[in-house]
């Protein structure tokens, strides 16, 4: 069986989707890839690869690649971690593009996989921090994704929800803290929900979800919530009355 890749697939002028093709580049190998994301400049990617120790599988880890044109250089090993008993995946890079954050089995979390981060500095990682509570639970989270306004999207199986993983939105605060809310139906459901990506500026976009399979695959489903448009008319009078 052929290890999982990353492919791209293009709509066309009618808004169809065109047949997938693997991505260009040396991104994929013999071994599985996947969960990827983007610096804000689009220049970097990071993504997860699983490897094997002989038959064994080992611990995910990401690596970073470079774009170059239309094509991606060979991806290479992110040190976040000193150790390689440490499972480190799903990557987002924050709005800003000074954090890595990613999801992680490590110790010194709050349980299961938990959300962490590493600061982006001039030659690697600096330091490293659990999200901490409300965002991680005794459960997991999983799939992190950002949206340009810092709103931090991911899963979890932890908080009381709708049922196995469900989609949640984390919005900071002022004081540095975080408000987690639960996105509901339909976007969540019964099974797992989780993976969730946004098209640009606009509430639309794609996650994965396994609802309404009785063989529990995964399928990519799209969602749009409207834009609210308003509109004020009146008269706006200048300091002297003009």
């Amino acid at each position: 069986v052929k290890a999982p890749d990353i492919f791209v697939a293009i709509k066309d002028e009618k808004g169809k989707w065109q047949k997938p093709e693997a991505i260009e580049g040396e991104l994929n190998s013999e071994y599985e890839e996947g969960a990827c994301a983007f610096t804000p400049d689009y220049k970097t990617m990071y993504l997860t690869r699983c490897t094997m120790d002989g038959e064994a599988p080992r611990p995910a880890q990401i690596y970073k690649s470079s774009r170059s044109d239309a094509s991606w250089s060979a991806p290479e090993l992110c040190d976040i971690m000193k150790d390689s008993i440490t499972s480190v995946a799903h990557p987002a890079v924050s709005p800003d593009g000074k954090w890595l954050y990613f999801v992680s089995d490590m110790a010194g979390g709050m349980g299961g996989l938990d959300l962490w981060r590493a600061e982006l500095i001039a030659d690697g990682f600096g330091s490293i921090e659990n999200l901490g509570a409300p965002i991680n639970t005794q459960g997991n989270e999983m799939f992190p994704t950002f949206r340009p306004n810092g709103e931090l999207y991911y899963s979890s199986d932890g908080h009381q929800g709708m049922g196995g993983l469900d989609l949640y939105c984390a919005t900071p605060t002022d004081e540095g803290s975080w408000i987690v809310t639960n996105l509901m139906a339909p976007m969540n459901s019964a099974g797992d929900d989780f993976g969730m990506t946004f098209e640009g500026l606009y509430n639309r976009g794609y996650f994965s979800t396994n609802r309404g399979d009785v063989r529990g695959w995964d399928h990519i489903m799209s969602f749009e919530c409207p834009e609210i448009i308003q509109t004020v008319k009146g008269w706006v009078y200048e300091k002297d009355g003009y």
